[in-house]
């Protein structure tokens, strides 16, 4: 049985939607087709002050969950933004209170500044 995908690069769902070029149609079908089957209204990723190239991830239910998982980062606009509203916040916390010199040396995040993403 030949194996159907189609390829999306990665670097056309992280720009900023209002930004990007529209999917091919068979890329957008596929797409659709996947969000449906997994019960999903939306998703997209979200840059992150980390290293270049980095993301967190939004997921949008169709039952009107919220999931944001945001890893390796230091607290960010985008990453707030993406977080409003959600049922859940995932957000990496590597160092303790103590440690903001580190966290920010090394563009992470200590707990309290994770817990403050959530709370705003």
């Amino acid at each position: 049985v030949p194996l159907r995908f189609v390829f999306v690069a990665n670097y056309i769902l992280a720009r900023h939607p209002d930004a990007r070029p529209p999917l091919p149609a068979p890329a957008a079908s596929a797409l659709a087709s996947a969000l449906a089957s997994l019960g999903l209204a939306a998703f997209g990723p979200f840059p992150v002050d980390h290293v270049a190239d980095s993301h967190g991830l939004r997921l949008e239910g169709q039952a009107g969950w919220k999931v944001v998982f945001s890893a390796d980062t230091r607290p960010c606009a985008q990453t707030v933004e993406a977080a409003r509203g959600a049922t859940l916040l995932v957000h990496e916390a590597t160092f303790e209170e103590g440690m903001q010199g580190e966290a920010r040396a090394k563009k992470h995040s200590t707990t309290a500044e994770a817990v403050e993403v959530g709370e705003k």
